[in-house]
């Protein structure tokens, strides 16, 4: 048995216990009899949690969630309340913003949100994500994202229908003329600031040098050292600062300047508010280069999204010492050892999902052909059929080829990496989209008719920026880089792609294709998943989700006749049919014309609301003559980000809140999966106790389940009154 199926089978153990108490404390009427329906069950009820893509926003409508599925929240176990679902998860998921709670959470040793959120020393975030960049906060009219592909800064673009690329670039446009009108005046004031201070360029300064004062291209991330030179390994943080050092021409002579200083960067200044101040901000963007490069210095290429990754660190995780990490930490965490912590060794802890797309520069591709791959402690890899491999993410980094190692010591053991798996990376590398704030920004102030100060000029040049933004762009910085290629060369792959012939894999925002909601790694025959709880927090229509990600993954499964398929037989006498694994989903347009944007929905409640498929080309092995081995897909309980409590549609680049908008994020987190506590439904916790249960329903009517006579079988006439009420067909 792997480490992974040892996980899961004792996790089993304690989520089969919780489920048991929720179903009890639901209480399902007379006509159920919950110990006898145990003892028929087919396997243990398998539930996963959903965290979408949308910054902050996402994190905390997700965190509210958590908070309301949590029996350590008080007062969760209450009748009407869903205690106790967190702990029956057998999986918790995340993309882009969602990975920044998913991580977060695991970083925290699966500490409750509710902890989490009283104790400063743990989340902390009226400090800005990044330091010393404007605010830039669109108006949910003017955002729109993932909205028909969404506004995109870079240059790749998703979809290949006409209708989308012209809407794409429309928005495109007006992001774009967004963001130059709130950049003018930093513009204005930092050319003001060159003009009275020091105008000298420092976009050509010497980061750091070899003992033979050879320069580095901190954005050439193209190659990797094929050989890993101890030297390399033994920078310190004193050779790798010196453009921050504040003996540096220039630097130094800005730095003296006290009134220009405070007018800048002081309590009222430009930058920022409260006590951040130039030596703050330079300090950070300090802290943040010495450790990026290092990362270079030890062979590997960078990008942006390991910049990002340090960002997210400062914000997200808990230093060792108990406080937050304003100081690098001295082991990085890696998601590998998440093994380690006390609740994933005692099995408390849902077991995290975090994903990324893989991506190449300039192809185009769309949500049916997109590459998504998985990040999980015990591997990273893809289902689908390109790749359907995976690889031990404890050694990320280490160069193979066809999975075998590359290099060799004298003693015939294979050289290999570890430490590359840093959770702040991963979780970066699944939210690169901030990477193209960064980039847009970089173009807006290097635009400027006169010459840039020496502060914005030293602040871009951090992340290895200077003049020729052509030739950076070339190495493609916007993409988080995995280099080695963990799956170069292999030969067991379905894929005549660039995925297994590069040395370099390119990767970007999990929720660049559209799909924004991470139902992919529930969408697996062999993980067997009977719900997935879905919060979505995507910016579709001023703000709020219409469904667009919902579309996007159907049509994935729908259209592409390579993605996987389930058989069932209609009835137990019937023949196999063959269906698309994700179900029929409303339009945007009907999602909101029903009202359905505003309420929990449950879809694929009838296994005829799945598409039927001719002749799939990638299915499972299913035998006719075994039918109780059939796999059924999960049923999806939809949550859409709505304003019950709070006006919840903040822009996804909000990168910081006050302790009030955080506290009324996670509120209105709380009543969107509880619909209002279950004030509109008086019998709501009923209705997702039944739809918890509703796939070992459909394996007892089908005849799936030998234990059950599917002629006398019958579900409770409360799960009846639910499954009318929330079943979308």
């Amino acid at each position: 048995m792997s480490r992974k199926q040892e996980y899961i089978s004792n996790r089993q153990r304690i989520t089969g216990e919780a489920h048991k108490n929720f179903i009890h404390r639901a209480d399902l009427g007379e006509d159920f009899d919950a110990d006898s329906f145990y003892e028929t069950l087919t396997k243990n009820v398998t539930i996963a949690i959903s965290i979408s893509g949308g910054g902050y926003r996402s994190m905390f409508n997700g965190a509210g969630a958590l908070m309301a599925f949590d029996s350590r929240t008080p007062n969760s176990t209450n009748t009407g309340h869903l205690g106790g679902i967190l702990q029956a998860a057998m999986y918790l998921s995340g993309v882009s913003g969602g990975s920044w709670l998913v991580s977060s959470v695991v970083a925290h040793d699966f500490k409750s949100i509710y902890v989490l959120w009283n104790n400063p020393s743990c989340w902390k975030f009226d400090r800005p994500l990044l330091e010393g960049i404007p605010h830039i906060d669109f108006s949910a009219e003017q955002e729109a994202f993932n909205n028909r592909g969404g506004p995109k800064f870079a240059k790749r673009e998703l979809s290949i229908e006409h209708n989308d690329h012209y809407e794409n670039a429309l928005i495109k446009r007006k992001i774009a003329g967004f963001i130059n009108d709130k950049l003018k005046r930093f513009i204005k004031r930092l050319e003001k600031l060159s003009k009275d201070g020091n105008d000298e360029n420092h976009t050509h300064q010497r980061v750091l040098e070899y003992k033979q004062h050879e320069k580095i291209d901190l954005m050439n991330n193209t190659f990797y050292y094929s050989k890993f030179d101890a030297k390399c390994c033994n920078a310190t943080s004193s050779n790798v600062t010196k453009a921050f050092s504040p003996s540096n021409k220039g630097i130094k002579s800005f730095k003296n300047q006290t009134s220009l200083r405070n007018k800048y960067f002081g309590s009222r200044g430009l930058f920022s508010k409260g006590e951040v101040t130039w030596d703050t901000i330079s300090s950070f963007y300090q802290n943040l280069h010495s450790q990026v490069t290092i990362k270079k210095l030890a062979g590997f290429g960078i990008t942006f999204t390991d910049y990002l990754a340090i960002a997210l660190t400062k914000r997200l995780y808990l230093s060792s010492s108990g406080r937050l990490p304003d100081v690098s930490l001295e082991i990085p965490l890696t998601y590998s050892s998440t093994k380690t912590l006390e609740s994933f060794k005692s099995y408390e802890m849902p077991l995290p999902i975090i994903l990324s797309n893989s991506r190449w520069p300039d192809v185009i591709a769309t949500n049916q052909n997109s590459q998504i791959l998985e990040f999980t402690p015990f591997e990273f890899g893809s289902w689908d059929y390109y790749l359907n491999a995976f690889t031990d993410i404890e050694y990320l980094g280490s160069p193979v080829f066809n999975g075998s190692p590359v290099f060799y010591n004298q003693q015939n053991q294979p050289l290999c990496v570890s430490g590359f798996d840093n959770i702040g990376f991963i979780t970066a590398t699944s939210s690169s989209l901030f990477n193209n704030v960064l980039i847009y920004i970089w173009q807006a102030v290097t635009s400027a008719k006169k010459k840039t100060s020496v502060a914005m000029s030293v602040i871009l040049y951090t992340f290895g920026l200077g003049k020729n933004f052509e030739r950076i762009s070339k190495n493609h910085p916007d993409y988080a880089i995995l280099a080695p290629n963990p799956f170069y060369g292999f030969t067991s792959s379905n894929s005549d792609e660039d995925f297994v012939k590069s040395p370099n894999l390119f990767m970007v925002d999990g929720g660049e294709d559209k799909q924004n909601i991470p139902f992919y790694p529930y969408l697996q025959e062999a993980r067997n998943v009977d719900i997935i709880f879905a919060i979505d927090s995507t910016s579709d229509m001023r703000g709020f989700p219409n469904g667009t990600s919902l579309k996007a993954t159907f049509d994935r499964y729908a259209k592409n006749t390579n993605m996987p398929a389930f058989a069932y037989k209609h009835s137990p006498e019937s023949k196999l049919y063959y269906h698309s694994v994700f179900p029929n989903v409303p339009s945007s347009t009907e999602l909101v014309s029903k009202g359905l944007n505003k309420m929990p929905s449950f879809m694929g409640c009838h296994l005829q609301d799945y598409p039927e498929r001719k002749n799939p080309t990638f299915q499972r092995d299913l035998h006719e003559n075994h039918t109780s081995n059939l796999w059924l897909p999960p049923l999806i309980v939809y949550f859409p980000n709505s304003p019950y409590s709070f006006q919840s549609n903040i822009s996804t680049f909000k990168l910081s809140y006050s302790p009030e908008e955080v506290s009324g994020m996670l509120t209105n987190g709380v009543n969107i999966v509880t619909y209002g506590n279950s004030s509109y439904i008086p019998y709501y916790d009923k209705c997702i106790a039944c739809a918890t249960l509703k796939r070992e329903f459909d394996r007892g009517s089908l005849g799936m389940n030998r234990k059950i006579n599917p002629y006398t079988f019958s579900i409770p006439k409360v799960c009846q009154k639910c499954f009318k009420e929330f079943c979308y067909s």
